[in-house]
């Protein structure tokens, strides 16, 4: 996920929308020995580039849409990974992905942030999005207020629980199985309940050896509440991305909006 800036540009230009990626077949994890595993802090002259880029592109820019696209694209190849998926039929893959995507990015992102020892959301080049929303939206309370909140107050919660890579691995299974869009079929929803179900109970079993039987229910309810926190979170984060595409596009210096940006807000 951090390797998101080793992505060529082309990509850009590629498959965005959870429709597009599936019969693209594209899989991300193919790219993996192209990207450098550590994060690694911008270069100066670079970061120059990426402020220059600010006024060029606006904040949504080509840095900023690669973020995008990568977590998008693990999404969809972790997703596919599992089983249950090529169960689904492609409408429910499609309804499936843009319910629990957000969730997913959420949830990832802030245990990195939490893993990599840092108190907000940061990414490889050790650039953190709460400081670039403070820094270009100074006279925006709202959207500092929900960037505090969604990319800092998050991992808060990451470091009370503290998540084994094992709790980790099981919790990205769950949210990948949760069976939430109302547009999921009633054959696809029985499919994810029951996929869901298992991970939960694996993971419940995995702690009760570890903790006792009542300490492992405890630490089980505690991990869920962590997908809860990500559930408002991402809804946050939403609300946050749609506020600011409408009001830098009103802003003379932000009125240029990519294509690709385009397509991600217009449909998922």
């Amino acid at each position: 996920m951090h390797a998101f800036n080793d992505l060529d540009d082309i990509f850009l230009k590629g498959p965005i929308l959870f429709e597009e990626i599936i019969l693209s077949d594209f899989n991300i994890f193919r790219l993996t020995g192209t990207f450098s595993p550590n994060p690694s802090p911008i270069p100066f002259d670079e970061l120059n580039s990426w402020e220059s880029s600010f006024q060029n592109e606006g904040i949504f820019n080509s840095r900023v849409q690669k973020c995008i696209l990568v977590d998008r694209l693990l999404c969809v190849g972790i997703a596919k990974s599992m089983p249950v998926f090529e169960k689904l039929t492609l409408s429910d893959q499609i309804a499936h992905l843009r319910r629990i995507s957000y969730v997913f990015i959420t949830f990832t992102n802030t245990y990195l942030a939490w893993e990599l020892g840092s108190s907000t959301w940061t990414r490889k080049d050790c650039v953190m999005p709460a400081l670039t929303i403070m820094k270009h939206t100074v006279n925006d309370d709202k959207a500092i207020k929900w960037s505090d909140y969604a990319y800092t107050k998050s991992v808060d919660h990451f470091k009370r629980v503290s998540l084994t890579k094992i709790e980790y691995a099981l919790l990205i299974a769950i949210i990948l199985t949760k069976a939430d869009s109302k547009d999921l079929s009633a054959e696809g929803k029985e499919l994810l309940l029951e996929e869901s179900s298992k991970y939960t109970n694996i993971l419940l079993r995995y702690n009760q050896r570890r903790l006792g039987l009542i300490e492992g229910a405890q630490r089980l309810a505690e991990c869920s509440r962590l997908i809860s926190r990500c559930i408002e979170i991402e809804y946050t984060l939403r609300t946050m991305f749609f506020h600011q595409f409408k009001y830098f596009s009103m802003i003379t210096n932000y009125s240029k909006c990519s294509d690709f940006m385009k397509k991600f807000f217009g449909k998922k």
